[in-house]
This record gives C-alpha cells, sequence and structure tokens, in this order.
C-alpha cells in the first residue's frame, strides 16, 4: 500500500473516530518493534489508549511515521503530542501507533483496540 493511500485510511479514520466518539484526544504518533513494551510506557506517561495503526517493512514504518505527524501537526484541529518530525529512535521499527491521552472519557475505552476504534482494515498492512 502507497503511503499516501495509508496516510488518508488513517487520518480519515482518525477524524471518524474522534466524532463517533465526541472526543478530542491529544495524540501521539510513534513506531515500534514491542506493541505491549510501548503500551506500557505510554500508559505511565498519560496515554491509555494506544492503537497500532500500520506494519510493514522499517523503512515503510520510518516514512509513515514522519509523513503522519506532519499531516497532523499540519492539521491545525488535532493537538499533537510530538516535538520532532518523526523517523528518530527504533531503526527496525515494523509497527507504527497512535497513542490517545487520558483526557478521553471513558476508561471502556482502554479496552478498545484498534479494529473497534478505526475499523476492520487496522492495522493497515503495507506490504500490500
Amino acid at each position: 500500500m502507497e503511503t499516501k493511500i495509508a496516510i488518508e485510511k488513517i487520518v480519515s479514520a482518525m477524524n471518524e473516530m474522534r466524532e463517533k466518539e465526541n472526543i478530542n484526544p491529544k495524540i501521539y504518533i510513534g513506531k515500534t518493534t514491542d506493541f505491549n513494551f510501548s503500551k506500557e510506557r505510554h500508559e505511565e506517561d498519560g496515554y491509555p489508549i494506544l492503537l497500532r495503526v500500520a506494519i510493514g517493512t522499517p523503512e515503510q514504518i520510518a516514512d509513515l511515521e514522519a509523513e503522519l505527524i506532519e499531516r497532523f501537526k499540519n492539521d491545525k484541529t488535532w493537538t499533537i503530542d510530538n516535538e520532532n518530525g518523526g523517523s528518530a529512535g527504533n531503526t527496525e521499527a515494523n509497527q507504527i501507533y497512535i497513542c490517545l491521552d487520558s483526557t478521553s472519557p471513558s476508561d471502556e475505552l482502554c479496552e478498545w483496540d484498534e479494529k473497534l476504534f478505526l475499523g476492520s482494515d487496522f492495522p493497515l498492512d503495507l506490504s500490500k
């Protein structure tokens, strides 16, 4: 899947989720090789919800991370907590995720995964 198509699918799903759930969370975009470790680390930082949005090669994930961060930073309707433009850190990362902050209104949301939140296409497989 092309990066541009993946970005449009992710942004569209995030906008639909925000409207449907009536939430406006601060987000953080990251990449990892160990989703469970990342989930625990971000929960401690006030991001109880992690949505795995795509899987792919490290190169695909690095490109997608940088472009997603730029896209969400340029969209002034979102608050994004990323300080840099992405592609730093884990060069072997094969997954990209979006965290939702703890201002999201309900504990039950913390039990949801990306398929329930964003749809059955998630996480997107960039190799297809």
